[in-house]
């Protein structure tokens, strides 16, 4: 009986061992963080909107260029590279790699700004910008670990403006950001 309880104890401890070191390789990696963004960003993701057509503004001259661009209009911060906190596709694949792979429409969004239309923001801007752009997600992920995911944000230029005494932003699309993060 003694045998039979130490063979069981023996035999316990060594499934228990064995599977510990299973048990520790499914915990999240300790250098992945979790994504962070301004509190700007953050505010106009949650109140943003598509701007307003105007059929009588869609297409401005080039002499009327000099006119929008002296109409109140200040941008007080010009943010290249930002990223929304939007997720737009996202994969995992733990031990392994994923691919992002899909076309999307983005729009230009503001949020606040006293009606600022689209061609007044562009104009005053470098007229380089436009309202709505389609872009290709394409990525392919390094091997993802536990814990990883693999996600697609847009990027563009953040604009924090005053028109015409008001505040406001815009986030204007020109790619995609694809990382690696905590999931």
């Amino acid at each position: 009986m003694k045998k039979a309880i130490i063979a069981t104890m023996f035999a316990v401890s060594s499934v228990m061992g064995l599977a510990a070191p299973a048990m520790a390789a499914e915990e999240a990696p300790a250098d992945v963080r979790p994504v962070e963004f301004s509190q700007e960003v953050m505010r106009h993701a949650s109140t943003a909107t598509e701007f307003a057509s105007e059929p009588e503004a869609a297409s401005i001259a080039a002499t009327d260029r000099a006119t929008i661009t002296a109409a109140g209009f200040e941008a007080t911060s010009i943010q290249e590279a930002t990223r929304m906190p939007q997720v737009i596709e996202q994969c995992r694949n733990p031990g392994a790699t994923c691919t992002l792979d899909r076309s999307i429409t983005a729009t230009a969004t503001i949020s606040g700004g006293a009606g600022i239309s689209f061609e007044v923001l562009n104009a005053n801007l470098g007229g380089s910008y436009s309202e709505s752009v389609t872009l290709g997600v394409s990525c392919n992920s390094p091997t993802l670990e536990y814990g990883q995911v693999y996600n697609a944000y847009l990027q563009g230029t953040f604009v924090i403006f005053t028109y015409n005494g008001e505040s406001g932003t815009a986030f204007l699309p020109l790619g995609i950001d694809c990382r690696v993060q905590a999931g």
